[in-house]
């Protein structure tokens, strides 16, 4: 696991969830692409910042397909 960056910011998935610090970090190797942890004392998640990007896209693409859907925007 590569060494901590900085902490990027918190984020809590659902109201009922428990918050979540999201770190940046250094590759494992020293090589490659950064890192994206997000962690709680129950939780924790792994991902290069291409896939981080990739999921904040999805997110926000059925965030809005769901906003549609139910007739929000």
């Amino acid at each position: 696991m590569g060494e901590k960056i900085k902490d990027l910011g918190r984020i809590r998935f659902s109201r009922s969830a428990e918050e979540c610090v999201v770190e940046l970090n250094y590759p494992p190797s020293g090589l490659g692409q950064r890192q994206i942890h997000f962690q709680s004392s129950s939780f924790r998640a792994e991902m290069t910042e291409s896939e981080f990007m990739q999921f904040c896209a999805a997110v926000k693409l059925a965030a809005t397909k769901l906003r549609k859907l139910k007739k929000l925007l």
